[in-house]
């Protein structure tokens, strides 16, 4: 670790501390690793006498009389909204995970009316065929959002094009899953029994 990253890293882990003492702190750690240079020990080597960081900024937080695992504001909502993210993830799985097992169970209940291998690769090549004709125009809206990402200035663009692009995706994905799911309907639910000779 170099000094730059060895002192903004000491930062980060200090902010609870006001201002004006943190910084002079930092700047004692600076010039301590200035004079140590001066006498001959590397950068890195400097660094390596202070010993592991987080057990530095705990020392430094204990004598201030501050629980060294206190997390500020900004540490909590940043958990708090990880939290929120891992939660709503979750609950999409198990939605999406449901709505599988309902499916699975139409298409099995449906496999009394004689299914065939035949029907098989009748859903499998029109879903394939259909989801193939259907990426087309997403293709075409993934060009235009490029070409308008262009336009825009850094990061606004990189925002616009990553939010476009999810939501195409989830879209492409509904719309999969409707066409499958009316493809095997279609297919096992409404066919008639074919005539035997």
């Amino acid at each position: 670790m170099n000094k730059k990253k060895f002192l903004k890293t000491l930062e980060e882990k200090l902010l609870i501390l006001d201002d004006k003492e943190r910084n002079d702190i930092l700047d004692e750690y600076s010039d301590t690793i200035d004079e140590k240079i001066k006498h001959g020990k590397t950068e890195k080597e400097a660094i390596a006498d202070f010993g592991s960081i987080d057990l530095l900024a705990s020392e430094i937080l204990e004598a201030y009389k501050i629980n060294p695992k206190f997390k500020n504001a900004n540490q909590v909502r940043e958990d708090e909204d990880l939290k929120n993210f891992l939660n709503a993830f979750d609950a999409f799985i198990k939605k999406m995970a449901n709505k599988a097992t309902v499916l699975y169970e139409e298409v099995v209940n449906k496999m009394d009316k004689k299914i065939t291998t035949t029907k098989i690769f009748e859903i499998v090549f029109k879903s394939l065929i259909l989801l193939l004709i259907l990426l087309i125009p997403f293709q075409i809206i993934q060009s235009i959002i490029d070409v308008f990402g262009r336009v825009l200035f850094y990061p606004v663009n990189v925002l616009v094009k990553f939010a476009l692009g999810i939501t195409g995706t989830i879209l492409y994905f509904i719309l999969a899953y409707i066409i499958v799911v009316k493809i095997i309907d279609d297919v096992l639910g409404n066919s008639k029994e074919e005539p035997t000779i």
